[in-house]
């Protein structure tokens, strides 16, 4: 069975200083009510532009969802797992997972 719903709203956030640090900005586009964005919990739009490739971040925790990259255009990521644009990227951590 599928769900029909109506777009109630057109909604452009401004764009925030990201956690990463200098050259990355973040837009969160969904907020409000969950019911309001179910079954989604969060959609960020990230925009990375680090001049340089010193890693940022650090092995954080992840449990009980699935997150989704959609690289839009560019590369990120290093030679082993390297993302390109167009490329997506599934991660389920049900039970919990640090990366």
């Amino acid at each position: 069975m599928s769900i029909k719903r109506k777009l109630t709203r057109v909604y452009t956030p401004e764009s925030q200083p990201g956690f990463l640090g200098p050259g990355h900005w973040a837009r969160p586009v969904i907020s409000g009510p969950f019911s309001d964005s179910d079954p989604f919990i969060i959609l960020m739009d990230d925009m990375l532009d680090k001049k340089d490739s010193t890693p940022v971040g650090g092995p954080h925790p992840h449990a009980g969802f699935e997150t989704v990259s959609f690289l839009l255009e560019g590369e990120m990521g290093d030679e082993r797992h390297k993302m390109k644009g167009g490329d997506f990227q599934i991660m389920t951590a049900g039970g919990g997972i640090i990366h």
